[in-house]
């Protein structure tokens, strides 16, 4: 799978959770070599200032912890491996790198701050 498939992916997952739950959803993506893209249901600035102005310190899941989540509730060590070998597909196709983790940083803080109605 690409990059720019799974960046669609997430942008589709942002924008449904901005719709469905009425959340302000923003999404700042780095690839590897920099190159910054952004969305946002609104407008991204405001989102951001919102964001570095807020007093409670948020939540913030990273990619290992949704593993170690999902591998406790599974009950086994399949989710670790399946993670594993994710990333090293990725590495060959030159995909990998902290734009990845920052993007699912970025969605799961948006998650963590969700409507209540939203699983």
């Amino acid at each position: 799978v690409t990059f720019t498939k799974r960046k669609g992916g997430l942008i589709k997952k942002a924008t449904e959770l901005s719709i469905l739950c009425d959340a302000e959803v923003a999404v700042i993506i780095f690839t590897d070599n920099q190159k910054m893209s952004i969305y946002a249901s609104g407008k991204a600035d405001e989102t951001v200032r919102k964001f570095l102005e807020h007093k409670d310190v948020p939540e913030v899941h990273t990619t290992e912890d949704y593993f170690r989540d999902k591998n406790r509730k599974a009950g086994g060590a399949g989710a670790i491996e399946n993670h594993d070998r994710d990333e090293s597909e990725d590495d060959v196709e030159g995909e990998a790198g902290p734009s990845r983790s920052m993007a699912s940083n970025a969605a799961h803080a948006g998650v963590a701050r969700g409507c209540g109605a939203c699983p």
